[in-house]
């Protein structure tokens, strides 16, 4: 009967220790994408709004788009769209998500930035000011 090696053990001979395993193990992906992180970001916002404002926002209905090239609005940079006809509305995800990078935000601002587009789509829905729409939670003078 022959014997196998056990791969991780020394070779005979050698003088120098070898790498047994790594410690932290494999590399692991993050468990959420960028795409993930996006989505529940909006979820997240547009359920608040929903929750302040029910009577109004009821019956709209939230849409992510990535901007295919049929659907680029005339003016570009255009992050949202608002449709009171169809009663909904748009939040193009890469233009939103260009501007963080661009401007290289760390995670904690590009998501502030996510929420404030979405804030500022359902208060050109409504026809109000962003503030408006939560002025409890905006004390700009405190």
């Amino acid at each position: 009967m022959v014997r196998r090696r056990h791969e991780l053990a020394p070779r005979r001979g050698s003088r120098h220790r070898e790498l047994r395993s790594p410690v932290q193990g494999p590399y692991l992906p993050s468990l959420e994408s960028q795409r993930d992180l996006f989505y529940s970001t909006v979820a997240e916002t547009a359920g608040y709004l929903v929750s302040r404002w029910h009577d109004e926002l009821a019956p709209v209905r939230l849409e992510v788009a990535d901007v295919s090239a049929k659907e680029l609005p005339a003016t570009t940079g255009q992050r949202w769209l608002s449709d009171h006809a169809q009663q909904r509305v748009v939040i193009f995800r890469l233009p939103v998500q260009r501007a963080g990078i661009m401007r290289g935000l760390d995670p904690l601002h590009v998501q502030m930035m996510i929420e404030y587009t979405v804030f500022l789509a359902f208060a050109d829905y409504l026809g109000k000011e962003p503030w408006e729409l939560a002025p409890d939670r905006y004390r700009p003078f405190l």
